[in-house]
């Protein structure tokens, strides 16, 4: 298994943090392991400096009293007593070291996941990746090798995830035809008219156009006419106001002037065109349906690995009490959800 590079910490010594997380069965001394990811482990002294890495300030609040803690929220001005600032600070303690765990376990599951292919990242990967973009968020107080493992887990979350991609996901013609037949609905094109319609200040205005245009005196819609588009909705009832112009508008007969509506003025129009309703052909959607059902059977490929993943890693995860997290195989309580994409 390629081998996870730890940083100096902030009072921990280089050969500390060098032998946080090692490869090999004799890497740490039962006294100071936290977690074994199969012949990965990771020290406890690791643990605390992601921690401080992690923290506000790097400044890790120190159990079991939290005195140095509760001091500093009283020096801010906190109002809250002593007693519920200690349960504060005992809280920040936990969420901080759950939120090391949960990198430092990723971290070797992600890194494991490509070794077992007898693949690895390279340095020269690294060096580009923090180059080129800006500090991993998870390495944000760190120093240059914290960063470093943190850009190589998430290349080697990238190179897991384009090794999925890559995998083949046909679709055939039986399967387009069948999504076609069964989601037909989907495919409908409603009924449009398009329209042109004018406001007029009075009612009276409106009448007048409207009887010289009946009797061919005068042209329909000389002045500010304007050009609409009606879609008729599936299942609507249409009452008063802007829905009674709606619903007038789609019971017109064709090249007929209708009017006047009140529309906040007074409103004549004609229906010009109506396209009627129709399902688009197959031969059109076709490519729309077979990248949808590629891109479901992605998704469906990526949950049944991270599910099979997930369990894998579990099992050869083992955590010291007092650092079991849901990663780990001593875990018991219920189970958080996980975004797929996120290999955690």
């Amino acid at each position: 298994m390629a081998q996870l590079q730890m940083s100096r910490g902030r009072g921990i010594t280089a050969a500390a943090v060098a032998a946080a997380i090692v490869t090999g069965l004799g890497g740490c001394g039962g006294e100071v392991l936290a977690v074994r990811v199969g012949r990965t482990a990771i020290s406890r002294d690791a643990v605390a400096h992601w921690m401080s890495v992690m923290a506000p300030e790097h400044v890790v609040p120190v159990p079991p009293g939290y005195t140095a803690c509760v001091a500093r929220e009283q020096a801010q001005g906190s109002p809250y007593p002593p007693a519920e600032l200690v349960q504060e600070c005992r809280r920040e303690y936990r969420a901080l070291k759950q939120q090391a765990l949960d990198f430092l376990i990723s971290s070797a599951w992600v890194i494991g996941t490509l070794a077992k292919d007898g693949l690895r990242v390279s340095d020269r990967e690294v060096e580009k990746r923090l180059e080129e973009h800006a500090t991993p968020l998870a390495a944000e107080g760190g120093d240059a090798d914290d960063q470093k493992l943190a850009a190589r887990t998430e290349l080697a979350e990238t190179m897991i995830r384009r090794s999925l991609a890559r995998a083949d996901h046909t679709v055939t013609n039986a399967q387009v035809a069948a999504y076609y037949r069964t989601h037909r609905s989907r495919f409908l094109v409603r009924e449009k008219r398009y329209i042109d319609i004018e406001n007029l200040k009075t009612r009276a205005q409106a009448l007048q156009i409207r009887h010289e245009v009946e009797l061919g005196e005068s042209a329909p819609f000389t002045r500010g006419v304007l050009h609409e588009v009606i879609e008729r909705l599936p299942s609507v009832k249409y009452d008063r106001g802007e829905d009674g112009i709606r619903s007038a508008i789609l019971q017109a007969r064709l090249n007929t002037i209708t009017g006047p509506l009140p529309n906040g003025e007074y409103g004549l129009f004609e229906v010009k065109r109506i396209v009627a309703a129709h399902y688009e052909p197959l031969a059109q959607v076709r490519g729309t349906i077979e990248q949808q059902l590629a891109g479901e059977q992605r998704r469906l490929a990526l949950s049944r690995f991270l599910a099979a993943w997930r369990k894998h890693w579990r099992a050869v995860t083992d955590c010291h009490p007092g650092y079991v997290v849901q990663r780990c195989r001593q875990y018991k309580g219920p189970l958080a959800p996980e975004e797929p994409p996120a290999f955690k």
